[in-house]
């Protein structure tokens, strides 16, 4: 059989090759179609005369770096790539060293994730197997293994953390709005905690806001965009997090009159805020004013949770908050449903 060659773009091209009822596949980089078949022809030679490398045998390390080269860097955003770094820089690498890529089987997986249970939280942990188990499956797509070890891995308890309500709750909703109205910061800072609070925006969403997606006539902003920030590339704009959060969220009109009395900024963005500057901004203004504690991304649960209580069904809560799906929505908020619950069986109580 031929071999083929698939054309991925950015001079990234897949070659793919069956020899011996087993397939094998690459990816490389060509400057031109023509030397992506030159390169396909140099491979078979070297797979039909025995010198491609077994690549279950590579140390697992070296797998994993062919991996990052190969599907992370080619196929994932930024700060996703950074994540797997990571991980594999904190922890795994270390583990795994001197691991060939076929001898890891579930029990070292196990091991692996209870090393690390008094260090992490179980969220954590789940990142950890997670990260294994995309590695494994990159590994079962080239036929390199036939199954995955990191799957059907339980976790343990992990590192118990007490957790604090990240929600501004509804005896002190109004009096922070009115704090919001009346402290002394910048208008721009203002302005960022009202649309958290009043449109639910994520904080990528609120700095990346520009005079264009603002509707004066409508009272409404448009969401097409967002703010990330990674070590290489600094602070960029990059599209919504899911096709969903792309939406127009109405707001109060004297906030919109607000937010056209600021000064536009280089490319028309309204805010010029570093993420993580902004983030620590409200623990410290929230700190100042010793208020119960919540961060600017606790003003959007604050936002939904408003609205549930309020009677808003949870088909629009989601569509406010640019989730991808209702369920996402019922999973993050089920306390709420479940209050929802105890007042559906209250009507009833009243009637008997």
């Amino acid at each position: 059989m031929a071999g083929t060659i698939i054309d991925k773009g950015n001079n990234k091209y897949l070659l793919r090759y069956m020899y011996n009822k087993k397939r094998y596949n690459k990816t490389v980089t060509a400057t031109t179609p023509k030397k992506a078949e030159k390169m396909l022809d140099e491979w078979i030679y070297e797979i039909e005369h025995n010198q491609e490398q077994d690549k279950s045998t590579m140390y697992f390390n070296d797998f994993t770096k062919m991996w990052l080269n190969d599907y992370v860097y080619n196929n994932l955003e930024l700060r996703t790539q950074e994540y797997y770094e990571n991980l594999l820089k904190q922890n795994i690498y270390d583990y795994f060293n001197g691991y060939k890529l076929d001898e890891i089987k579930r029990n070292h997986i196990i091991e692996f994730i209870n090393s690390l249970q008094t260090k992490y939280t179980k969220t954590s942990l789940r990142q950890y197997r997670n990260c294994l188990v995309t590695i494994f499956n990159y590994a079962i797509k080239l036929d390199i293994l036939n199954s995955n070890p990191a799957t059907l891995v339980d976790l343990p308890k992990g590192k118990i953390v007490e957790k604090k309500e990240n929600v501004i709750s509804e005896e002190n909703l109004k009096n922070v709005i009115k704090l919001i109205d009346n402290d002394n910061i910048p208008l721009d800072r203002k302005l960022i905690l009202k649309i958290a609070l009043f449109g639910g925006l994520r904080r990528q969403e609120i700095l990346a806001l520009t005079i264009d997606d603002i509707n004066a006539k409508e009272n409404y902003i448009s969401i097409n965009k967002a703010i990330s920030k990674s070590r290489r590339c600094g602070i960029y704009v990059k599209e919504t997090k899911t096709k969903n959060s792309n939406r127009i969220v109405y707001l109060p009109s004297n906030i919109i009159k607000q937010i056209l009395s600021l000064e536009v900024k280089k490319d028309n963005r309204l805010f010029e805020y570093d993420p993580d500057y902004i983030s620590k901004w409200v623990y410290k203004w929230v700190k100042k004013h010793n208020l119960e504690h919540f961060s600017l991304h606790g003003l959007r649960h604050t936002t939904a949770t408003t609205l549930i209580a309020n009677g808003i069904d949870y088909k629009t809560v989601s569509a406010v908050l640019g989730h991808s799906n209702t369920s996402t929505t019922l999973n993050i908020y089920t306390h709420k449903v479940n209050s929802n619950i105890k007042k559906a069986s209250e009507i009833f109580n009243n009637l008997t």
